[in-house]
């Protein structure tokens, strides 16, 4: 499974180093335990199909390099606080945007910052972010989603409202 989605990473990204190194095959199999071979596969041609992360079109001037980079499209973010699952998802969500319930594909990243304000409001003990988080989780009730309690420390996830997948 791991020599399958390194082969897409390669023949859609075309890297220097052909060879998947033993780093690379740690991120995918990190996202195997998550995602399927089909999901990451998706996660990867999605991210080539980004001007943004592939500096293209009226993103090409922008500062720094392309963000292709098989960790930067796998690997949790943790600044984000994301979930490998979520991490996953929000390539996915990108790359069949009609999957995002009622929501046009531009406004993907909304449900993205509403999950993160739902995660920071459980870390946090400050009442605002607390209800700032309640009132996210809310509003992802409305579009479709439904947050999901890890049974070990509560911490919430997400899952479109019909999946059987977070």
């Amino acid at each position: 499974m791991i020599d399958r989605v390194w082969a897409v990473y390669v023949a859609v990204m075309n890297p220097r180093h052909k060879e998947a190194g033993e780093d690379d095959r740690l991120i995918i199999r990190a996202a195997l335990k998550a995602g399927t071979p089909e999901e990451l596969m998706t996660c990867i041609q999605t991210c080539e199909q980004s001007d943004f992360h592939m500096k293209r079109g009226q993103h090409a001037a922008r500062k720094g390099g392309k963000h292709n980079a098989l960790g930067k499209i796998l690997k949790p973010r943790p600044r984000y606080e994301e979930t490998q699952r979520s991490r996953i998802d929000w390539w996915l969500d990108r790359a069949n945007p009609a999957a995002v319930a009622g929501f046009p594909s531009a406004d993907a990243a909304i449900v993205s910052q509403r999950q993160v304000e739902v995660q920071r409001g459980h870390q946090s003990g400050d009442s605002e972010m607390v209800k700032k988080g309640e009132d996210a989780e809310a509003w992802l009730a409305t579009h479709g989603f439904e947050t999901v309690r890890r049974r070990s420390d509560g911490f919430p996830t997400f899952r479109r409202i019909g999946s059987d997948t977070e």
